[in-house]
């Protein structure tokens, strides 16, 4: 391709925390993987409305055609059911249609991009609800890929600080019982930060994925596909 810019998507997590350059949107990138421009999609819900009109505006500031664009980097989750799908399925529409190759992002991954510099090892935790969270182990914010934990609880977190971690980061829906333990076992709690530019230079580490292969990281089974089971298995039994 003649002029390879990269286009980053990033709405997985709007409940994390806002900012001027960082919440739900999406940035350009040059081939010298200098930022050229970045479009917020702001704090509204509707990111099947809002995602592909900053897209629009971006690229048309920029004077970027879409057929210009070389890799299509979307943060797939953990995250929110519609905004992953939104994400993953706008990425696969533009592949289509652009040729442009796809790069799937772990979102804990874009979140430890956006994290300052820390010495030990860090938790990244995402989707909290309940008494449970999905949790990623980073020993490097700004080198590692992370290792998934998975869903864990606060009885979990001793065992995780007696292997060094130091730093929680977790959203305002961190359920009070870690919140209360990581603080007992003085560990450091830090709000996550997401951005289609952390997304943009956490990609350059990944390889590219195929259109077809694209697909949203869940923590859990979504919950209209845990009703549909229900509903099915009811209306199966005599």
């Amino acid at each position: 391709m003649n002029s390879p810019y990269r286009l980053a998507i990033e709405t997985s997590n709007p409940s994390a925390s806002p900012g001027p350059l960082h919440g739900p949107g999406v940035a350009i990138a040059d081939a010298h993987n200098t930022i050229l421009g970045v479009e917020l999609l702001g704090q509204g819900n509707r990111h099947d409305d809002l995602l592909m009109p900053a897209i629009d505006r971006l690229t048309k500031r920029l004077c970027i055609a879409p057929m210009e664009l070389s890799h299509i980097a979307v943060s797939v989750g953990p995250g929110g059911f519609t905004a992953l799908r939104i994400a993953v399925a706008t990425t696969k529409a533009l592949s289509m249609a652009t040729g442009a190759l796809c790069i799937e992002v772990p979102s804990a991954l874009v979140v430890a991009r956006s994290i300052e510099p820390v010495s030990e090892p860090t938790l990244v935790c995402l989707c909290s609800k309940r008494e449970s969270t999905h949790a990623t182990v980073f020993e490097n914010v700004q080198s590692s890929l992370g290792t998934v934990a998975g869903i864990i609880q606060a009885d979990q977190l001793p065992g995780l600080h007696s292997q060094g971690i130091k730093t929680l980061v977790g959203d305002s829906f961190l359920p009070e019982s870690m919140r209360t333990r990581a603080q007992e076992l003085g560990m450091s709690i830090i709000e996550p930060r997401l951005s289609a530019v952390a997304c943009l230079k956490a990609s350059l580490t990944l390889k590219n994925t195929p259109a077809d292969a694209l697909a949203p990281m869940y923590a859990r089974e979504p919950e209209a596909v845990r009703v549909w089971k229900t509903r099915k298995t009811d209306n199966s039994t005599p």
